[in-house]
């Protein structure tokens, strides 16, 4: 006797009312029926449909449904059945709804392919406006730029387009332009800026109200809470006013001073403390700002001192230590940020990571800088020196080796005295030469 698909899930209901569980019920149904017992899927699915109250062991009626045609019902029913079952087969499919493997494959492959991708793209969507509507600080979305971060994303992207390949290209059959006043002008604004940012980092918490161990974001509308978010405003469009720093070398064609490192810092810069401004604008992580504003007091005012002139020079032997102070900077802002990773801290870990790795990241490429820049010079100019020299005692041996061979070749009076004399031998007269070399004085 031919057991029907009706008998089989006839004796799956039994063992689930029985109370077995699903492994249980299919190995009872393989020890007696053996490969013509139903798939471990099938069993599995059966469970879930009793599970939901259903009780008729008959396939629900399907008149009037395509057998071959791909609709929105067969789609739909297609996608329950492996929502039920992620294991269910072609052939379990084809057999509970009646339609043919080729419509099977082009709903699988062609329709719910699509729609998982829609699903995707609208899960991601949705979390990203959660992230910039829920998960942001309320106090600065409707502040500039701070809505989305692709305003600020664009104009790093155009920056670095600019100073790689479009300035330097509008500037390759044109004269360097001499801002050497515009300079000094625009490096006495940063000087006076960042040392107002440097007193609003101090004032908003630096100055004795935060804890360098851990800070948490004081997300208030206190009025220190809020000229703390201010300031770090500020800071993030002070990052795009260095932009100018970059512009300056491309009109005055310095193009090598244009370097991956100058780009990269400039580049990153405004993007990084985007999202600090969005999500975090106070707390922890502005230890970086207020160590970076006093780095740029130093900096903006060597370069100040710089744009000067050249009678100024003398007093600028301290350049190189501007970079060590740099990546003094970087290794207090690793070693304040990193120790939130030990330590219980109120402060959102995701920033920890953020801070630190961009600090990891600047060191590194400063210290290269560094090598580069200033102890391979020295290397280089110590061989100079040396070879220098070399060539000055190569020099000195050859004129001591001409000399010794002029005075070789000298015919000197004392070395050589001549007497004349006559000697009469038949009646001629002979003149007689005296050499009197190696004979003592």
């Amino acid at each position: 006797m031919e057991l029907t698909r009706e008998n089989f899930r006839a004796m799956i209901y039994y063992d689930f009312r029985r109370g077995l569980s699903r492994q249980e019920c299919i190995d009872q149904l393989t020890s007696t029926f053996g490969d013509k017992a139903p798939s471990f899927a099938t069993v599995k699915r059966w469970y879930n449909e009793f599970n939901r109250g259903r009780r008729s062991l008959t396939d629900e009626s399907r008149e009037g449904r395509p057998k071959s045609v791909v609709v929105s019902e067969n789609i739909d029913a297609v996608q329950k059945l492996i929502m039920q079952d992620r294991h269910v087969t072609y052939c379990e499919i084809e057999t509970t709804l009646g339609i043919s493997s080729t419509s099977i494959y082009e709903i699988l492959h062609n329709h719910l392919a699509v729609k998982k991708m829609t699903q995707l793209v609208q899960m991601i969507y949705d979390g990203y406006q959660d992230l910039m509507d829920n998960k942001s600080d309320p106090r600065v979305n409707d502040w500039p730029m701070m809505s989305d971060p692709f305003p600020t994303l664009g104009i790093c992207l155009f920056y670095a387009y600019f100073v790689k390949v479009l300035g330097p290209k509008m500037m390759e059959n044109r004269k360097p332009f001499d801002l050497r006043r515009v300079m000094i002008w625009y490096n006495l604004f940063q000087v006076i800026f960042s040392t107002w940012l440097f007193n609003e980092s101090l004032i908003g918490g630096w100055g004795g109200r935060y804890s360098f161990r851990c800070q948490p974001v004081d997300y208030s509308n206190d009025p220190i809470a809020l000229r703390m978010a201010r300031g770090c405003w500020w800071y993030y469009i002070s990052k795009f006013i260095e932009f100018t720093d970059t512009i300056f070398f491309v009109l005055r064609k310095k193009n090598d001073h244009i370097t991956t490192l100058h780009v990269i810092h400039h580049g990153c810069m405004p993007m990084s403390v985007w999202f600090g401004v969005k999500f975090t604008p106070g707390g922890h992580s502005t230890f970086f700002g207020f160590l970076n504003t006093f780095v740029h007091i130093v900096m903006y005012s060597y370069y100040l001192l710089a744009a000067l002139g050249p009678q100024i020079q003398p007093y600028l032997w301290w350049k190189k230590y501007l970079t060590t102070l740099q990546m003094i900077q970087f290794i207090l802002v690793m070693a304040h940020a990193f120790q939130l990773l030990f330590i219980d801290c109120n402060y959102p870990k995701a920033f920890v990571w953020w801070i630190g790795m961009h600090a990891v990241m600047f060191y590194f490429l400063f210290r290269d800088f560094y090598n580069e820049a200033y102890k391979k010079k020295n290397s280089k100019n110590a061989v100079g020196k040396q070879k220098d020299e070399n060539e000055q005692n190569v020099s000195k041996d050859q004129e001591n080796i001409k000399e010794n061979s002029n005075e070789k070749s000298v015919i000197y009076a004392n070395q050589y005295k001549m007497a004349t004399g006559y000697i009469s031998d038949s009646g001629l007269r002979n003149r007689v030469f005296i050499d009197n070399r190696g004979f003592n004085k």
